[in-house]
């Protein structure tokens, strides 16, 4: 999977987990939950989606950029 604990040390101001839905014993959906104290996004993906090596890393890209995205907006807001 991805390296959860190494994008929590860069974003450590944000809440990041993940869940697992499961089906007859199979895992159907990931969802990612990325809080900080004032919005919350979730982001989903299918198991079917993250067959590669470089899938994962796609996904792990996308999850950075949702947390840079939640940091730039509150620092602009707050700046």
């Amino acid at each position: 999977m991805i390296n959860l604990n190494g994008i929590r040390n860069l974003f450590p101001h944000l809440k990041i987990r993940m869940n697992h839905e499961k089906q007859q014993n199979m895992v159907v959906q990931y969802t990612f939950v990325i809080a900080d104290e004032k919005q919350v996004i979730n982001y989903s993906v299918r198991p079917k989606k993250l067959d590669t090596i470089k899938s994962l890393e796609k996904l792990e890209k996308e999850i950075i950029n949702i947390c840079r995205m939640l940091t730039d907006y509150y620092a602009k807001k707050k700046g």
